[in-house]
């Protein structure tokens, strides 16, 4: 289950065609959390049991990405 599903969130904190968005995916836990420039867009579980891809789905838009991270949470 996503929490929240808030499109007006999502409308409103994403940056103009030219500029960057910083999007954050933090999974603790099986608890996945997910900010877009700093907003929370979304929250959900999922039963992940072992490293794996990471995953972007675009529908019909192309996308770039820079400066990806990749960390391990403290435990």
């Amino acid at each position: 289950m996503l929490w929240p599903d808030d499109d007006e969130t999502r409308r409103r904190v994403q940056r103009p065609v030219g500029e960057w968005n910083s999007i954050r995916v933090v999974n603790d836990h099986n608890v996945v959390t997910t900010y877009i420039n700093g907003a929370l867009i979304g929250k959900g579980s999922h039963p992940f049991t072992y490293p794996g891809w990471v995953i972007f789905q675009l529908e019909g838009v192309a996308m770039r990405f820079r400066n990806i991270r990749i960390r391990a949470l403290p435990d």
